[in-house]
């Protein structure tokens, strides 16, 4: 059996390699989360980005598809302001 002296400095020889072993997971485990979030966020932003252009496109197809209420100047107007880019393209030609 070791002595006491002995076993000592390899006790504390082994529990530093341990230690720097679990720092080095920690730091990678660390890094990829940081890696998720930056691409949660991105998705997020996409589905935000995608709902606001669904709910443009079902806005103009309903102006479109209803018997319009207002006169032709006022709904060509609340379409320009939806930006209805088939809308302008007509207008300027």
């Amino acid at each position: 059996m070791a002595s006491p002296e002995l076993a000592a400095p390899s006790l504390a020889h082994e529990y530093q390699a341990l230690l720097r072993h679990c720092a080095s997971a920690q730091q990678r485990c660390s890094c990829t989360l940081q890696e998720q979030q930056r691409e949660i966020d991105r998705l997020q932003a996409e589905v935000q980005r995608l709902r606001a252009v669904l709910v443009l496109r079902d806005s103009q197809l309903a102006l479109v598809r209803a018997e319009p209420v207002a006169p032709r100047p006022q709904l060509r107007q609340v379409l320009a302001q939806l930006s209805a880019p088939w809308l302008t393209r007509a207008a300027g030609s």
